[in-house]
């Protein structure tokens, strides 16, 4: 895509992958957003986009013709379609899991999320369901951790549950946040990141890479990619923050601009 200061100013923070990308991932949400704002934010930002989760079971209450629509636009952008977690585990749940894969696929959906958010799941039944939608030709991303009704897991039992989603073939692992950032996983009650959360969870994986941290809001965006790098990944962003996100990655926002001036031979 032209961009308007080509040949007159470069990113602050150079080198950001393009798409495909395996590292660097922005996962935004979709909470039913209609033709003509898909058409809208594909022109706007696609290349910004690397997928779009399907959240909140908006998926199962639209209608099929528009949501066949809908997908074929992001495809044709190079955009991954994802079906949110809650709704796999509602198919889950209810024992179609078979027909849930083979439906999705027929609908061009190529990604899902599988996790345990509200039911409860066995390892075993975790990595059999990762191998299955593998084997179907899906992206499989899972996630780990509770909503925010729900007790969560203690440390140590949720960096085992990446560990083992990895070793079953698992794409990515999300790390749980909802969509209002605040009073689960990583996040305390007012949205700040908790750093011995996120330490502990960097450290159970042999690449951050592995993990897409889930960061509704603009200030979690920045704590991670100042901690983690440019190509960190980013899970739950709303549409409207694409374009700052990724302004953001390449050092054009005061956080990561005065990061990079300050690391700069000529910063002060």
């Amino acid at each position: 895509m032209p961009r308007p200061w080509a040949g007159v100013a470069g990113d602050p923070l150079p080198g950001r992958s393009g798409k495909p990308r395996v590292n660097g991932l922005s996962v935004v949400i979709d909470h039913g957003i209609g033709l003509r704002g898909i058409e809208d934010l594909v022109e706007l930002a696609g290349e910004h986009i690397d997928i779009m989760k399907l959240t909140s079971g908006t998926s199962a209450v639209t209608d099929v013709q528009i949501l066949r629509r809908k997908v074929e636009l992001m495809r044709a952008a190079g955009i991954d379609v994802q079906i949110g977690g809650t709704f796999t585990e509602v198919c889950v749940w209810q024992d179609v899991f078979d027909k849930f894969l083979e439906r999705a696929l027929a609908l061009g959906v190529n990604a899902l999320e599988i996790s345990d958010g509200t039911i409860t799941m066995d390892v075993a039944q975790r990595a059999r369901l990762i191998r299955q939608a593998r084997e179907a030709g899906m992206i499989v991303l899972t996630e780990v951790g509770r909503k925010e009704w729900s007790s969560p897991p203690a440390r140590e039992e949720m960096c085992d549950q990446i560990r083992a989603d990895l070793g079953a073939g698992a794409f990515k692992v999300i790390i749980e946040a909802m969509d209002a950032g605040k009073g689960v996983g990583i996040f305390d009650e007012e949205g700040r990141p908790r750093a011995d959360e996120i330490d502990a969870i960097a450290s159970a994986v042999s690449s951050v890479d592995q993990l897409i941290w889930e960061a509704p809001l603009r200030r979690q965006q920045e704590h991670l990619v100042l901690q983690f790098g440019r190509d960190v990944n980013l899970g739950n962003i709303w549409p409207h923050e694409v374009l700052p996100l990724e302004a953001l990655r390449r050092g054009l926002t005061g956080p990561t601009f005065r990061d990079a001036y300050l690391k700069s031979p000529s910063g002060s």
